[in-house]
């Protein structure tokens, strides 16, 4: 599918985001499963299928990944959404210290292919200066945080954006 459409838009768009806020429970579920996380894993699949896809097809786009929303919550469920930094790490199968998992969905682990991180960084109730009071939400506000984390997983080799040593972020959608 990821091929179609990049063939078929490839012409007129130089950009593909891949999928939108996996990390709530209204676009990709489970989020988790018995207290265990799940959709980072099932995202992971997902772009890992999909971006040579859409490199194959449209060779000079660039594929964001992500797509996060700012915010989540700390209790797990089907449609609860999980914190974007959480998410992040889980993705690339590192802990909180950015230690390996080799275990469970992270046995045989690939890095993460992007080009870039897409984020919907909204900051509701709240001036975009003011940092989020939870550590792995990522509002505006919290652009370092999110920068540190992008660049600790490209450090652990978690994530591999090609011929570059930071993920750039797009903030591609913001109200």
């Amino acid at each position: 599918f990821a091929y179609a459409v990049a063939l078929r838009y490839r012409q007129t768009v130089d950009e593909f985001a891949i999928y939108n806020e996996p990390n709530q429970g209204a676009w990709l579920q489970p989020q988790s499963l018995k207290g265990k996380l799940v959709a980072p894993h099932l995202y992971r699949a997902l772009v890992q299928a999909a971006y040579p896809a859409v490199r194959t097809a449209a060779p000079d786009a660039r594929i964001l990944v992500g797509e996060l929303a700012s915010s989540g919550r700390d209790d797990r469920g089907v449609t609860r959404p999980i914190r974007p930094l959480l998410f992040l790490r889980e993705m690339g199968c590192r802990d909180a210290h950015y230690r390996a998992i080799r275990s469970g969905r992270c046995k045989g682990f690939r890095a993460v292919p992007l080009d870039g991180l897409g984020h919907h960084p909204y900051a509701l109730f709240q001036s975009p200066f003011q940092r989020s009071h939870y550590r792995d939400d990522a509002a505006i506000g919290d652009w370092r945080r999110l920068e540190q984390t992008l660049d600790r997983l490209v450090a652990c080799k978690a994530l591999a954006p090609p011929g570059a040593l930071r993920v750039p972020v797009y903030y591609t959608e913001f109200a």
